[in-house]
């Protein structure tokens, strides 16, 4: 049986990549429609796109957003042209605009085989790889969303493909190639633009020797590179080549902001800070795995520099590409304290290959040293481990089919709205504002200042808290987890004092001018692995004014 299914797979070796690709489409696709067409989560880009397209704002004109590159706006914005033009809703693209996520995330596991082939993988740790992509689950879960991160990763692992082939061939194309990736890789998400540093530092080792002799020559190259690099990035962001004083004026500031978004003395930072979050976004067993493999492969070329020890063929170079990717899309982890699940989705593909080749190694170690029972052991734990992150994607699928926001939009629907007013925080149900005299967002700002600069006025001074509520005469209060839970972060309370006092007086039950009516919320069986994601499920709390 074992020849047979080795003679389908050599001949037909294209049936794993794309087992790889459909598989990620399998466990992504459902909770596509997760809330459409209300955005549950704020963060998409999506929602920019599609209020361009509905004509409350004109398209990269007067939504202009620094925090984010263009580049998946425009594609969103093309996918939006193309079903609102069938006549199609704001619900159809939204699930348009998702699915593609989901293609470029099935189109990184399918690159996943593909690289790990190219360095010298067999066939079987090929197929682990892309399968340990899959089941980490960070990407698949992401892929239910309309952002940038999917489109991050599937340029980050293109970069990553090109210069290892430059690598094995020396041919400039594929450097360029390269430098093209990180354009675009830096034209969806600004974090991208550090990977600039990976075909630089790889030319300037495979032609370290040429360096003093040609080193006018190599510093052209490099030059050309990096155009290479800006041209990729202004056809994403095209502001970036038509007017790029004006647009480096605006996104310098809001990438100042990043760093120490969400700031408390009490925070990790660092390398320190992401362990955690890293769990908690692929799981106990793919941290582990991806922790373990990476330190082996630390030691192994280190050794291997030392002239001890050997890698199969050429691979010591797709090993070392890969670590260098992981240590740089880390940079901005270590200059930062704000770690959100989904920022890890670039390095998974690359930890997924060290994890396979790792549980290799370790593999034909013990068969060389007749350790059965090791081998055993290392094959029962693989075999666990992959139905426990099995179990985390099912999870992931539960999260997404029984939001809680449903139960309560549901309830929401029922209530005697009609003539009463009710506001609702960031992450709210379904709301038919029909049904209410005034229904809308109670407005917070969740930014730190610099200094202790806190504003006054406007929008700032219309929350007022509880005593806001009370002279806008307001009869339901809706909040979210995901909203009430950031007022337990020190730097949000210094700019939000009133909301933060309000809020924390609220949830202990000492605001007397609104009771607590419905709770609403979904929790996990028992048997399934807990999972977090961002924007998802949050719990829902309905009050009511007391008069």
């Amino acid at each position: 049986m074992q020849n047979k299914l080795n003679s389908f797979f050599s001949r037909y070796e294209f049936s794993i990549p794309l087992f790889i690709f459909l598989l990620f489409f399998a466990v992504s696709l459902p909770g596509v429609s997760w809330g459409a067409p209300a955005l549950w989560n704020p963060d998409e880009l999506v929602w920019r796109v599609d209020s361009a397209l509905r004509g409350e704002m004109i398209f990269d004109v007067t939504e202009p957003d620094f925090n984010y590159p263009s580049l998946p706006k425009y594609v969103m914005y093309v996918i939006g042209s193309l079903v609102y033009g069938t006549g199609r809703s704001s619900f159809a693209f939204i699930v348009a605009a998702r699915s593609f996520s989901c293609l470029l995330g099935a189109l990184a596991g399918a690159l996943v085989y593909s690289t790990a082939r190219m360095i010298g993988a067999n066939k079987r740790i090929s197929a682990l790889a892309g399968l340990f992509y899959v089941a980490s689950g960070v990407a698949a879960a992401n892929g239910r969303f309309a952002h940038n991160d999917l489109y991050l990763q599937l340029f980050a692992i293109l970069c990553v493909y090109f210069v290892i082939k430059y690598q094995y061939t020396n041919s400039r194309l594929w450097l360029y190639a390269c430098f093209f990736s990180v354009g675009l890789a830096a034209s969806s998400k600004y974090t991208g633009g550090s990977l600039i540093l990976l075909p630089v530092a790889v030319y300037l080792i495979v032609n370290w020797r040429e360096i003093a002799a040609r080193w006018l020559a190599m510093f052209g190259s490099l030059v050309l590179g990096g155009l290479i690099s800006y041209l990729g990035y202004g056809l994403g962001t095209p502001k970036a080549l038509f007017a790029p004083v004006y647009y480096f004026m605006n996104v310098i500031p809001s990438l100042r902001n990043y760093p120490q978004y969400g700031f408390n003395s009490s925070a990790a930072i660092g390398l320190f800070g992401q362990w955690g979050v890293f769990k908690s976004a692929v799981g106990i067993f793919a941290y582990y795995l991806f922790i373990f493999a990476f330190l082996w492969f630390a030691g192994r070329l280190i050794l291997w520099k030392m002239g001890r020890g050997s890698f199969e063929g050429k691979q010591a170079q797709g090993v070392g590409v890969f670590m260098a990717a992981v240590l740089i899309f880390d940079l901005p982890f270590l200059v930062s304290i704000n770690y959100i699940e989904r920022y890890f989705i670039p390095f998974v593909p690359f930890l997924a290959i060290l994890g396979a080749l790792f549980m290799d190694e370790v593999l034909r170690l013990a068969s060389r040293r007749k350790l059965a029972a090791v081998h055993w052991a290392v094959l029962t734990l693989l075999v666990f481990g992959l139905a426990y992150s099995g179990l985390r994607l099912v999870s992931i699928a539960l999260l997404f089919a029984n939001d809680a926001r449903i139960p309560a939009g549901e309830y929401i629907e029922s209530m005697r709205g009609y003539g009463q007013s009710l506001e609702y925080t960031l992450y709210p149900p379904l709301v038919n504002k029909k049904q209410f005299e005034r229904a809308h967002n109670y407005p917070i700002y969740f930014v730190k200042y610099p200094a202790d600069i806190v504003p006054t006025g406007g929008r700032y001074e219309y929350n007022l808290g509880g005593q806001g509520l009370l002279e806008r005469d307001t009869d339901y209060f809706l909040i979210d987890s995901y909203t009430y839970n950031r007022f337990y972060t020190e730097s949000v309370c210094e700019t939000n004092l009133v909301e933060c006092d309000f809020f924390k007086r609220l949830l202990a039950g000492e605001a007397a001018s609104f009771e607590l009516i419905r709770e609403f919320t979904y929790d996990l069986p028992p048997y399934l692995p807990h999972v977090f994601i961002s924007a998802v499920n949050p719990q829902i709390r309905i009050y009511e004014r007391v008069r």
